[in-house]
C-alpha cells in the first residue's frame, strides 16, 4: 500500500511519524492496521481513538495515561506491538493477520 507520511511534533516536543492511506484512513502506529477513523496524534494531543489491537491513544501510550506508559509515545507504541507479536505465537491466524498489518510499519515477524 501506499501510504502519507505525516510528522507532528506534540505539546511535550516528541516528534512523530504517522501514516494515512490514500482513502483516509491512518494506520495504527502500533500494529500497523489501517482502520483508524482519525489522526492518532496531532500538534495539539491524542485522539482517545482505541484501534482494534486494543491500544487507546493518549492513555496506553502517554505518561500519565497507564500506569505502565513510558515517557515516549514511540517507545510505548514498539512496546505494545511486542506484546501483540507475542499473543500471535498461540494464534496462528492473529499471527497471518499481524505479519500483514505490521508490513505497513516495514515490520517483518
Amino acid at each position: 500500500m501506499n501510504f502519507e507520511k505525516i510528522i507532528i511534533t506534540t505539546h511535550s516536543g516528541q516528534e512523530l511519524t504517522l501514516l494515512r492511506e490514500r482513502e483516509g484512513k491512518w494506520v495504527c502506529p502500533a500494529c500497523g492496521s489501517p482502520e483508524l477513523a482519525i489522526a492518532p496524534w496531532t500538534d495539539e494531543g491524542p485522539s482517545f481513538e482505541m484501534c482494534g489491537c486494543g491500544l487507546e491513544f493518549g492513555f496506553d501510550d502517554a505518561k500519565g495515561g497507564s500506569k505502565y506508559a513510558l515517557e515516549s509515545i514511540e517507545l510505548n507504541w514498539i512496546t505494545w506491538r511486542q506484546k501483540l507479536i507475542r499473543k500471535a505465537k498461540f494464534d496462528k491466524l492473529y499471527e497471518m493477520r499481524l505479519r500483514k498489518t505490521l508490513l505497513n510499519l516495514g515490520v517483518e515477524i
